[in-house]
């Protein structure tokens, strides 16, 4: 299925883009920390025109490595998007609503694929690992990936704002495309996690947004159950720009759905949440890196 396309975002876009400085040297775009793989977004993965020129507009390359961990990484171009259950969407939970508008003012990194077990291993044994697609690191705990970071420099966990932003890529609809073509779950998996990049990517070149395992965000997660009317998401219903989740809290944002779950939990909406410290079955990450 074709997508919806959100013409605020759209806009937004269009307004980067024409406000750039296109005087940009090819030594400011340079990046000390990781290996340029390609200037320029590539036609047939970022297939959007309008989400091309975002990217390029940045002055940053779009396809690059991290030289630490030897993670591939595409460049997310900054832009605005509404946040939060999409519009006829039947399906969403409590916590998934009101939608809200959310400007994410930054271009920033994101991880191509779900960190792998051998770039896990590669940051945390410091071995030299080869570089092939395998199965996510999966079955670590919020705490692990903390740990794990502080041993690669200038890597993060991306904010719940950014991972919603980036899994949408500019769509409005619950998912942004047809499930069985994007997402490993319950219907489709056979009861295992896959290797990354099975399914078809987003308009990013970003793969297993939704499904295989679920993504640990750097926020808090915010109780919406509040009868107070205090819940995260009642509080921005007017809209915010790079929100960074609550400023303390018991649980941490689990974000995608995972290959075990129902099809109803793999949209882009959809909130999970866990303890930090536990390691609970299934949950992996992605990395974010500011340029």
């Amino acid at each position: 299925m074709t997508p919806s396309r959100s013409a605020a975002f759209i806009g937004f876009v269009l307004s980067l883009v024409a406000g750039c400085d296109s005087s940009r040297s090819d030594s400011d775009s340079q990046l000390p920390w990781a290996e340029v793989l390609e200037e320029a977004p590539d036609p047939k993965v970022v297939t959007d025109a309008q989400l091309r020129a975002a990217i390029s507009a940045t002055g940053f390359p779009w396809r690059v490595r991290d030289r630490r961990s030897k993670i591939e990484m595409l460049l997310v171009p900054p832009g605005s998007y509404k946040r939060g259950a999409s519009p006829g969407d039947t399906e969403a939970d409590d916590d998934e609503s009101p939608a809200h508008e959310v400007q994410i003012t930054k271009a920033f990194y994101l991880g191509r694929y779900e960190v792998m077990e051998s770039e896990w291993k590669r940051v945390k044994d410091n071995v030299d690992a080869p570089i092939a697609l395998g199965v996510p690191q999966a079955e670590v705990s919020h705490d692990d990936i903390v740990g794990w970071l502080s041993l690669a420099p200038g890597l993060r966990l991306p904010t719940e704002g950014e991972w919603e932003y980036a899994c949408r890529a500019g769509t409005t609809g619950a998912r942004y495309g047809d499930l069985d073509a994007i997402a490993v779950c319950s219907s489709n998996s056979g009861g295992l996690v896959a290797r990354v990049g099975t399914k078809r990517a987003n308009a990013l070149g970003l793969h297993d947004m939704l499904g295989n395992v679920w993504e640990w965000c750097s926020d808090w997660y915010g109780e919406e159950w509040c009868s107070d009317g205090s819940g995260e998401y009642e509080t921005l219903r007017s809209g915010v720009r790079d929100p960074q989740g609550p400023a303390s809290g018991y649980y941490r944002v689990l974000r995608g759905g995972s290959f075990a779950d129902r099809d109803r939990r793999c949209r882009a909406s959809s909130r999970n949440y866990g303890w930090p410290a536990p390691r609970y079955y299934g949950p992996g990450f992605r990395v974010s890196r500011t340029p």
